[in-house]
């Protein structure tokens, strides 16, 4: 059966919001575990969390993507890699800019 340009768009933008939901999961789990356990600040547990987000999505978006190119569903995993992608180019620049930022209080 052929997709319509419609279904394959919504298949798209279906992808791209698993990976959102993938991200809320597993960040949302992360800060629960930590602050149970109580031995890290949570502010800290936040910031660690988000600047290496490009990283560790890495070991579920892989695995995804493997599975969904192995069951043909072309279009949703290719909204996973385009999601994925933005979030890695998002995470870079942003921990860019908080390196480069705090540069100068280390000189001094």
């Amino acid at each position: 059966m052929k997709l319509g340009k419609n279904n394959k768009t919504k298949e798209f933008f279906l992808g791209m919001g698993i990976v959102l939901l993938l991200h809320l999961v597993v960040f949302g789990t992360l800060y629960i575990v930590t602050n149970s356990i109580g031995s890290f600040d949570a502010g800290m547990t936040v910031l660690i969390i988000f600047l290496f987000i490009g990283i560790s999505q890495l070991l579920y978006i892989a695995p995804l993507l493997i599975l969904l190119f192995v069951l043909r569903y072309r279009m949703i995993a290719y909204g996973v890699i385009t999601a994925a992608g933005i979030t890695m180019l998002l995470n870079g620049a942003c921990f860019g800019i908080f390196t480069l930022s705090e540069l100068p209080f280390y000189f001094k």
